[in-house]
C-alpha cells in the first residue's frame, strides 16, 4: 500500500511466501495499527518469527508473496485473480451468473476471480491525484466517437497555444524533463493511478482526468520527437516513453473508460478488455531464419470482470508493400511462425521467445499482430470477442544483408518518418536519422564513440538539397539524400575495417572537397583525410598533401578495395603517411590529430607483401603522385 525502497521490496519478495501453507502465511505476521486507505483497512506487516529479519519500517500494505496475497480487502469492488487452471472443469465466479458447459471457449484457459493473480501489484490509495495541466484542453469524452466507441488510437493532436512553438529547438524545460527522467516518473505514476482503480470504485471524472493527463504527456512527447533536435540518448528516452504511453497506458485507460460506459449503456459496442503487445525487442532489417523474439503480449481487463476464458494467443503476419517499388512480390508463407501459439499464463501474459521469418520479404515490410479470443462476464452480462494487438514495429526479412541492407533501412526509415504525410519537420529527420546511424554503427546510445554533429548533418543535407535550412523536408528529398548516403552507410557497416575506422575518427567522412583545403593547408607532405565523395554515392575519397605541397584528391573505387582492405590500400599508397584523426574538444569543435598511418593501421594490415597486381599503379597513379 505504499512505495517501497528496492531492498525492502526484494526482502518481501525473497520470503517466497507462496510455498508456505496459507494459514502459516496468515499467522506469520501480525497487525500493528491499521490505516484507513479510502475506507480500506490495510495491516502493517511485522513478522512474529524470532529468526526473521528486523521489521521493515513504514510498511503499510497487503503482504505480497510469490503466488498469494497474505491478506486481501473484502468487498465486491476488488476482483482478485489466480493463475490459469486448465484442470478446472467448471468456472468459479464471484458473480452468480449461470453458464452452461457448452458456452466455454475451446482450448481456453480458465481464470478464477476469487484470488489474486500472482505478483499482482498493490498501490497506495492515499496518493494525491496527479496534477492536471490547464494548458491541455482535451477531455475524456473527446476520445469517444459518435457511436460511443472509444477511439483505438490517440488523435493526431497538434500542440495547443500554450505548447512549445513548432520551430525546432535544442534547449527547453521539456529537455530538462527528459534528462531528469521526469517523463518516466510521470508515466509510471499515471499507470499506478490506473492500476489502483482495480481495487476501489472510480468515477467518470477520474477516468477523464487520467485521459487529460495522457493527452498532455502524448502531446509533449510527440512534440519533442518531431520539433526538437535531440541527442540519440534523449530521443531513445522519448521513443521508449511514447511507446509505453501508447501501448500500455492508453489501453488501460481505454478499458476503464469502456467499462464505465458499459455500466451506463449495456448496448454499447465496447469490450472491457484489451490485448496489447507490451514488449518488442527487435525490429527493422533482419536476416531470415534469425530469432527476432521475444515478444510479450498482455491482456488488460477492467475491474468487475469474472468468468474469464482465453484461447491461446496466435501470430498473424501483415505484408506491406515498399512504397518505392511499383510491383509487390509474392507473399511467402511463414507456416512455422503462424502456427506458433502461447497461452495467457501468469498475470495474463504470453511470451513468444523464438520467432523467426522462414523466408525473405525484401524489399517489402512485414508487421506482426497477435490475436486471441476472450469470453468474460461483466456487469452480469456475457461478452465474447476476438481481440488483437496493434501492429508490431516493422521488419524486412533479408536473404543477403550486404546487398539488401541499404534499401531495407531506407524503406523502414521512410515509412516511420512520413507514414501518410508528404513532408515532416527536418528536426524529426535529424532525430530518427541520427538514432538509426548509431544503431547501424553498433554504438551504445548512452555512450557514443562517434556521434553525428549538427554540422555534419547539415553537410549531408546541403550536398543534395536546394534549401538545406528549410524547417521541413519532403519524401522525395529524403529519397535523394538516402540514395546518396545509404550506400556509404552499408559500406561502413559491412566492409572490413570501415566501421572501426569510422567510429575511431579515421574516416572523417563529412567534409567536402573545398572544406579540406583549410584543414590540410600547411601540413606536412603525405598528410591525408578520408572523406565521403559528394558526387559518387557510396564511394570515399582521399584528400592529401603531395610532394609539391599541393592538395590532391583520389577516389577510392570499389575495384581498389575488391581484393584488399581499405587499410591495405592506404598501406601500399606510400605517398600517404600521416592520417588526420577527427576528434572533438569539450565545446564540440572539431580537432584534427595527426597519426602515423603505420602505427595506427599496422595491426590490421594483411600478410600480403605487395598490392594486388592490378593495383601496382599506385605510385604512377595521377591522383597519388
Amino acid at each position: 500500500g505504499t512505495y517501497l525502497m528496492s531492498e525492502d521490496f526484494n526482502y518481501l519478495d525473497s520470503l517466497d511466501l507462496g510455498d508456505l501453507p496459507f494459514d502459516y502465511v496468515s499467522n506469520a505476521f501480525q497487525m500493528d495499527e491499521p490505516i484507513d486507505t479510502m475506507g480500506m483497512e490495510v495491516p502493517t506487516l511485522r513478522s512474529t518469527d524470532p529468526e526473521s529479519p528486523p521489521p521493515i519500517p513504514n510498511q503499510s500494505m497487503v503482504g505480497v508473496g510469490q503466488n498469494h496475497l497474505i491478506s486481501q480487502p473484502s468487498g465486491n469492488n476488488f476482483p482478485m485473480y489466480q493463475q490459469p487452471n486448465t484442470s478446472m472443469n467448471h468456472l468459479v465466479s464471484s458473480n452468480p451468473v449461470s453458464m452452461n458447459q457448452n458456452q466455454l471457449l475451446p482450448n481456453a484457459s480458465i481464470y478464477s476471480m476469487n484470488q489474486n493473480m500472482p505478483n499482482m501489484p498493490i498501490y497506495n490509495m492515499n496518493q494525491p491525484p496527479l496534477p492536471n495541466n490547464p494548458a491541455v484542453k482535451y477531455v475524456g469524452t473527446s476520445m469517444v466517437n459518435s457511436t460511443g466507441n472509444l477511439l483505438k488510437r490517440p488523435l493526431d493532436i497538434s500542440p495547443g497555444s500554450e505548447s512549445p512553438s513548432k520551430k525546432a529547438r535544442t534547449g527547453d524545460t521539456l529537455i530538462e524533463k527528459i534528462d531528469s527522467n521526469g517523463y518516466q516518473t510521470e508515466i509510471n505514476a499515471l499507470e499506478m493511478n490506473l492500476d489502483s482503480f482495480k481495487f476501489t470504485s472510480y468515477s467518470t471524472s477520474q477516468i477523464d482526468q487520467e485521459l487529460d493527463h495522457y493527452f498532455n504527456l502524448y502531446d509533449e512527447l510527440t512534440d519533442l520527437k518531431s520539433h526538437y533536435y535531440l541527442n540519440p540518448g534523449q530521443y531513445d528516452i522519448v521513443r521508449m516513453n511514447l511507446e509505453k504511453l501508447t501501448k500500455i497506458v492508453y489501453p488501460k485507460v481505454s478499458i476503464f473508460k469502456n467499462a464505465d460506459t458499459l455500466k451506463q449503456n449495456m448496448a454499447a459496442d465496447l469490450f472491457p478488455a484489451a490485448l496489447v503487445l507490451s514488449s518488442q525487442v527487435n525490429d527493422g532489417p533482419v536476416k531470415e531464419k534469425t530469432n527476432i523474439g521475444p515478444f510479450v503480449v498482455k491482456l488488460f481487463i477492467a475491474p468487475g470482470v469474472s468468468n474469464l476464458q482465453c484461447e491461446p494467443v496466435t501470430i498473424h503476419i501483415d505484408h506491406q508493400k515498399n512504397p518505392r517499388r511499383s510491383k509487390r512480390t509474392a507473399k511467402h508463407k511463414h507456416k512455422t511462425l503462424e502456427s506458433l501459439e502461447e497461452p495467457l499464463g501468469d498475470n495474463l501474459t504470453a511470451v513468444f521467445k523464438e520467432v523467426k521469418f522462414e523466408k525473405g520479404s525484401f524489399p517489402h515490410m512485414l508487421k506482426l499482430k497477435f490475436r486471441t479470443r476472450v469470453s468474460l462476464i461483466f456487469n452480469n452480462q456475457q461478452y465474447t470477442r476476438e481481440l488483437e494487438t496493434e501492429f508490431s514495429n516493422p521488419f524486412i526479412s533479408m536473404t543477403n544483408t550486404g546487398l539488401q541492407y541499404r534499401e531495407a533501412i531506407g524503406t523502414i526509415l521512410e515509412i516511420s518518418l512520413f507514414e501518410n504525410k508528404n513532408t515532416v519537420p527536418t528536426s524529426l529527420l535529424w532525430n530518427m536519422f541520427h538514432h538509426q546511424l548509431m544503431l547501424s554503427t553498433d554504438q551504445d546510445i548512452n555512450n557514443l564513440e562517434r556521434p553525428l554533429t549538427r554540422e555534419e548533418f547539415n553537410y549531408i543535407l546541403k550536398c543534395h538539397l536546394d534549401n538545406p535550412q528549410a524547417e521541413n523536408i519532403s519524401r522525395n528529398e529524403f529519397r535523394v539524400i538516402w540514395d546518396w548516403y545509404g550506400p556509404s552507410l552499408k559500406k561502413i557497416k559491412y566492409k572490413k575495417h570501415f566501421l572501426w575506422m569510422y567510429t575511431k575518427g579515421y574516416l572523417a567522412a563529412y567534409l567536402s572537397r573545398e572544406e579540406v583545403y583549410p584543414v590540410l593547408a600547411g601540413r606536412d607532405e603525405g598528410t591525408f583525410i578520408i572523406r565521403l565523395s559528394t558526387s559518387h554515392a557510396g564511394l570515399f575519397a582521399v584528400s592529401y598533401v603531395n610532394s609539391q605541397n599541393e592538395i590532391g584528391h583520389c577516389m577510392i573505387n570499389d575495384e581498389d578495395i575488391k581484393d584488399q582492405t581499405i587499410v591495405d590500400f592506404i598501406r601500399f599508397a606510400t605517398i600517404l603517411k600521416t592520417v588526420l584523426q577527427l576528434s572533438y574538444d569539450e565545446n564540440g569543435n572539431r580537432e584534427w590529430i595527426p597519426q602515423n598511418k603505420n602505427r595506427v593501421f599496422e595491426s590490421r594490415y594483411s600478410k600480403k607483401k605487395k598490392p594486388p597486381a592490378t593495383y601496382e599503379h599506385y605510385e604512377t597513379r595521377e591522383e597519388l603522385r
